[in-house]
């Protein structure tokens, strides 16, 4: 008789491929909730992004909607006294036929945002972004904008013709300065007030750099109106020393933070020998250490270039320090200073090939014990 062949057994009927394949199916269906969850996350984080909230702000100026940039600009009461149709018919004739663009600003803190509004590249207005307090629901947060300001100045708006009888209506020009916000404005003799306030508490760059406990110093703009396009302006600081305001715009002037001279000549040597070894290091020129003896403790210097990697840098034959100028020493309390420094580093890295840098730091020192000590740095 011929042998009965036995029939070959499925392997879907074997225990082991069962769960094998119950197996793949579940890292399957794991990696899809993965990456949907990841998608989510991704898409959280994406829509917080300051980016959209300032093109939404951007979109104003490029759409011309100057009926509602006109409810948001902190300096329309200064360019049209008050008339909102004054407003909106100036600046639709001054951005007629001409290309908007805008682009992000330095921004000295992490909780602001300052951007640029441009018609044919010069400068139009300004506006920041602030956390608007609410966030996305993975935790995200919102922003929302905190202050526009136009940069520009206008025509007054004609006064309508007096009768025969009645003497003519003044024209008058609207101005603004801007000066530190505990400095005092006179006006053709009359002191301006909070009621003049066009903007307040303008951040300076210490904004973020000065240890905890040291006030960083703001700025304040104020508007008002001339009957001539050279009022007589008067400016006192705290103390009652007079200052000299510098018109840096047709009917705009201005006072910059006070200076320290006897700063320059105390501390320019020290502070010209810090700044080169900064640029040393991070030019691959001198050892980390060289730089970290200036720096106070666990001050943001001394973690910057602790956790600066200077392997990168490109390996030359020397280096030298040119047109070195330093400026801008300012006191902020009894031990901390800031000032500014800028030169040329020209490297050779052959007989034929030299380079310059242009360099420049503005460094804010404390005392620490008995010496001055770098507390941060920002590079420009």
């Amino acid at each position: 008789m011929a042998k009965k062949r036995k029939r070959r057994r499925s392997i879907l009927r074997s225990r082991f491929y069962q769960v094998y394949f119950l197996l793949v199916l579940l890292c399957i269906a794991a990696i899809v909730v993965g990456v949907r969850a990841l998608d989510g996350v991704l898409l959280d984080y994406e829509s917080a992004q300051p980016i959209y909230t300032a093109e939404t702000t951007a979109q104003l100026f490029e759409s011309g909607d100057f009926e509602t940039i006109c409810n948001l600009d902190a300096s329309m009461e200064a360019i049209s006294g008050g008339d909102r149709e004054f407003y909106v018919d100036s600046m639709r004739a001054l951005a007629q036929g001409k290309t908007v663009s805008w682009s992000e600003a330095y921004s000295p803190s992490e909780d602001e945002r300052h951007y640029n509004v441009y018609l044919d590249g010069d400068r139009f207005a300004e506006f920041t972004l602030v956390p608007s307090g609410a966030q996305t629901p993975r935790g995200n947060r919102l922003w929302t904008l905190g202050s526009l300001s136009t940069c520009v100045t206008v025509q007054a708006a004609p006064e309508p013709a007096a009768a025969p009888t009645e003497a003519p209506a003044v024209e008058t020009v609207p101005c603004t300065i801007t000066v530190p916000s505990d400095y005092n404005v006179t006006v053709n003799g009359v002191l301006l007030s909070a009621n003049d306030v066009a903007l307040a508490d303008i951040a300076t760059a210490s904004a973020g750099q000065l240890p905890e406990g040291v006030p960083s110093p703001t700025l304040v703009r104020y508007a008002f109106l001339s009957e001539t396009d050279a009022p007589e302006i008067t400016v006192t600081d705290a103390a009652g020393n007079a200052q000299t305001p510098v018109q840096d715009g047709e009917q705009s002037w201005s006072c910059p933070l006070p200076e320290n001279p006897e700063l320059k000549t105390q501390c320019e040597e020290s502070v010209i020998r810090i700044a080169k070894n900064i640029a040393g290091y991070l030019a691959k020129d001198m050892e980390k250490g060289s730089v970290l003896k200036y720096c106070a403790r666990n001050s943001p210097a001394y973690q910057s270039i602790n956790d600066f990697d200077n392997t990168w840098g490109t390996r030359h034959q020397g280096a030298t320090y040119e047109n070195i100028v330093t400026s801008d020493y300012r006191l902020y309390s009894e031990t901390c200073f800031s000032c500014h420094v800028e030169f040329d580093y020209v490297a050779r890295f052959s007989k034929s090939t030299v380079k310059t840098y242009p360099t420049a730091y503005t460094l804010y020192f404390i005392r620490e014990g008995n010496k001055g000590k770098l507390y941060s740095f920002t590079l420009y």
